[in-house]
This record gives C-alpha cells, structure tokens and sequence, in this order.
C-alpha cells in the first residue's frame, strides 16, 4: 500500500483529487452530529482507514438523505467549507464506483444546490472544469503567456 486514498480517487486528474482534498478535513467550528456524519461518509468514500481504532472514518454510514434538513445542516458551518464540501459530494456524486454511496452523495449535492439556488453543474461542465492544465496545456504553451516586463 502506497497511499491513503481509494484506488478509484488515485486515477482522478490531479485537480480533481485536490478538490475532494480540501473537504476531508471537515468543519472547524461546528460540531452538529449531522455534519459530523457526513464528513465521515464523505472519508469513506475516499481513503482508506489508516487507524481503524479511531473514529475519523470509523461509522461512516449513510443516512437518508430525505431526513435531513439540508438547510439546517449548513446554517452554521462557513461557506467556505460548505462550498468545498458541495463539490466533493458533486465528484462522488458523479465518479465513485460504488453505487449506493454515488447516490447517495449525488441526492446531497443536489439538495445543496436546491438549497443555494443554484444550478446543478452538469458531469460533463465538471469533468472539463477539472481538467488539469498540465494535461490540457503543456508546460512549454503556459510558459509563453507570461506576461514580460
């Protein structure tokens, strides 16, 4: 074993797996049981448990979503995190390869969207979104938008 993450995350473009990075984390100050749920459902789905003793990934089940007031759930956390977490349930929601917690993390990001009034961003808009400009622009093209003094 070479790394913490699940092998579908590993064969993600680099930007995709930063993006799902920055939501592992989980809130740094809320502490309702729904969020903390989540984020660890959120773990599961990404890394591998390294301490199974502990609880940073340990009952990461799901929940109903359609019990969750979705509402609630994000009235407190910071937007900043509330965004990072959106999109990490929109890759899962669309890219991991176990069905129930696709689904599951798809019906979340959907009910965020819903929540925020805002669109539900398409699988193809967020394949391309994230596209890592080291596959899509060589190194040798960036270097020549540089703007020179």
């Amino acid at each position: 074993m070479t790394s913490v993450l699940q092998p579908w995350v590993e064969k993600l473009s680099w930007k995709t797996q930063s993006a799902l990075m920055t939501a592992v984390r989980g809130s740094d100050t809320n502490y309702n049981e729904e969020t903390r749920l989540l984020c660890r459902f959120f773990r599961r789905c990404i890394l591998k448990d390294a301490d199974i003793d502990g609880t940073f990934i340990k009952h990461g089940e799901m929940f109903n979503p359609n019990t969750v007031n979705i509402k609630k759930l994000f009235e407190y956390l910071p937007v900043h995190f509330v965004g990072h977490l959106m999109h990490g349930l929109q890759i899962i929601g669309y890219l991991c390869p176990y069905e129930d917690r696709r689904r599951f993390a798809y019906r979340m990001y959907y009910m965020y969207c819903q929540v925020m009034h805002c669109e539900v961003e398409k699988k193809v808009a967020m394949e391309f979104r994230l596209i890592d400009n080291r596959e899509f622009f060589p190194s040798w093209r960036r270097s020549n938008w540089t703007v020179k003094k």
